[in-house]
């Protein structure tokens, strides 16, 4: 999973909280990658397929959702395609017992 997270780190489609690394968060055989657009996240998961092939992995793909978050949430986009199929977007998801939901509220 090393190879992953250093392909992905070393990738423009970088994403850094607090000055580290936050793009890709992994845990045994659970990943949570996080991009600041669609595009980003698209060849992110490019990424992800190539590494697949290299190295005879499979990803999960009727096990794994997307998340957006911000005030365009729950725009219409084109789905998210992984290896072979189509991502869910969903509005919550629970990742190593924490559950993580959207919450987009206006202020004046």
């Amino acid at each position: 999973m090393c190879v992953l997270i250093t392909r992905l780190k070393c990738s423009i489609f970088t994403c850094y909280l607090c000055g580290e690394y936050f793009g890709c968060v992994v845990y045994a055989d659970d990943i949570l990658l996080s991009a600041h657009s669609m595009n980003a996240m698209r060849c992110m998961f490019e990424i992800c397929e190539k590494f697949a092939v290299d190295l005879d992995v499979k990803f999960n793909s009727s096990k794994s959702v997307a998340m957006r978050i911000g005030p365009r949430y729950n725009a219409l986009c084109k789905r998210l395609p992984l290896c072979g199929s189509e991502l869910q977007y969903v509005c919550n998801v629970k990742y190593l017992d924490v559950f993580l939901a959207v919450l987009y509220i206006k202020t004046i």
